[in-house]
């Protein structure tokens, strides 16, 4: 007799016996269950293992024609976010490799500070593009969140000069310091070796170090902003303002939402054309919703090139400038036609 069989007889033999006896019932199930779960499990799991291959070609089968006709009516679009990634590492490149030219003592924070950063925005502009192409509108939106709070402080940091860059280089040891506590926090929890008793002495000498440099409020958010900021408590949007962003605080307050946990990320996907509802959810790619993230990828990726270039300048660079503005407009043109083109398509079904 085999699992399935043996379960069903047990079953059946209970039920005859206590029929009357609903508590009964109740009581000899959960002892059969508590009997047979680890073989029903063991059975699944051979059963999953031998035919999860063939599961796992079948969806891939499918997720790879997706992609395709996904990148086929996209891909006007997602070529040219690519090629804006290409000149923005390009325009990098270029002030890289001039830096005998603009290292000098007066910028070489500013020089070593902005170019880190610039290099991070181009990873994740490439990681939003990734996301797009594979169906994933929410995530890219989520990542632009990051990429909006990465421009704000590249803006901030080139307009403010070189004290700027070298407090935000330094608050390295701020973070740390933060990071060290928490990890050591849990690590007994987690079974963790804690971190060293000499290591944490190294971090808190250096950080008492740039208290006496910088003054106690270093160490609070954003303190590294407090030469330029004099409030009580430093906010993002307050940088945002002073950059000249702020009119962006709508679109970064929505791309909060995938990255929470909140109820409006559950109810409203980029992906889903159709209006919110607690019945269905988006639970997984769509080819839909990518006009959001590939603007203001774009613009922001502009804005950093844009300072950048202000801080370093050069002929070659203020041309390829031109071109990502270029590239900018047209952009927005094409993603907006193939949006609006599968809006039509879809009301024309209804």
């Amino acid at each position: 007799m085999n699992l399935i069989s043996g379960i069903m007889e047990q079953l059946r033999s209970i039920v005859s016996e206590y029929e009357s006896d609903i508590t009964k019932i109740d009581q000899h199930l959960e002892k059969l269950f508590d009997s047979v779960q680890a073989d029903i499990v063991n059975l699944l799991l051979e059963t999953s293992y031998k035919t999860g291959y063939v599961t796992l070609k079948d969806h891939e089968y499918i997720n790879d024609r997706f992609i395709a006709n996904l990148n086929l009516r996209w891909f006007e679009s997602f070529d040219l976010l690519c090629l804006f990634n290409i000149v923005s590492y390009e325009i990098a490149q270029n002030i890289a490799s001039n830096g005998a030219t603009y290292h000098t003592e007066s910028k070489k924070n500013t020089f070593r500070v902005l170019l880190k950063l610039h290099a991070r925005s181009i990873q994740i502009a490439q990681e939003i593009l990734v996301l797009m192409k594979n169906g994933f509108a929410d995530g890219a939106l989520a990542r632009w969140r990051t990429l909006h709070e990465l421009s704000v402080i590249f803006l901030f940091i080139s307009k403010n000069g070189e004290e700027v860059a070298q407090r935000y280089s330094d608050y390295y040891i701020v973070e740390q310091s933060k990071e060290l506590e928490a990890y050591n926090s849990s690590a007994q929890y987690l079974d963790f070796e804690k971190i060293s008793e000499e290591d944490q002495k190294r971090i808190a000498d250096s950080l008492e170090n740039l208290k006496q440099k910088y003054g106690d409020n270093f160490v609070k958010e954003y303190g590294w902003a407090r030469n330029i900021i004099t409030s009580k408590k430093i906010y993002f949007s307050e940088l945002e303002k002073l950059v000249g962003l702020d009119f962006l605080d709508a679109f970064y307050k929505w791309a909060c939402n995938p990255v929470h946990a909140g109820i409006k990320a559950s109810l409203f996907s980029l992906g889903n054309l159709d209006e919110p509802n607690m019945l269905f959810s988006l639970a997984g790619a769509s080819n839909v919703g990518f006009t959001d993230p590939g603007q203001l990828t774009a613009y922001s990726l502009l804005q950093i090139n844009k300072a950048l270039v202000g801080c370093f300048d050069s002929f070659d660079n203020r041309i390829a400038i031109k071109v990502l503005e270029i590239f900018f407009e047209d952009l927005k043109d094409r993603l907006t036609a193939t949006q609006e083109a599968i809006n039509n398509e879809e009301a024309s079904k209804a």
